[in-house]
């Protein structure tokens, strides 16, 4: 991502087709797909599941459950709470988006990947 962002330095869309333009919805499930037999994950995965845990993460962080479900795009905070049970909560936290930490490194100086 570090790479890819210094590169294209997308100003509104992260990924594009064309600059400018979004990638569509098949192409981004394709590439999904692709990326989970790469990284050989065998449970089931889809895009939702990333959803499911970027709202867990949050939650765990420390994210207030309203601010979370303004963010998800719920309209009933019943369907947000569900992420209460699966999630570990501590007492403290931080929100953090995963996104602003990957922006956020893209600045700062990094070992290559194929350095230990």
């Amino acid at each position: 991502m570090r790479r890819y962002f210094s590169r294209y330095q997308p100003k509104f869309y992260l990924f594009n087709s064309t600059p400018g333009h979004p990638i569509s919805e098949e192409v981004i499930r394709t590439l999904f797909r692709e990326a989970v037999l790469l990284a050989g994950i065998r449970k089931p995965c889809t895009l939702h599941t990333l959803r499911h845990s970027y709202a867990t993460h949050l939650l765990e962080f420390g994210e207030n459950l309203l601010r979370i479900r303004d963010l998800l795009g719920h309209t009933n905070i019943t369907t947000t709470m569900t992420y209460l049970h699966i999630s570990r909560l501590e007492q403290g936290g931080k929100s953090f988006s995963p996104l602003d930490r990957v922006i956020a490194g893209a600045n700062q100086p990094h070992k290559d990947e194929n350095e230990v």
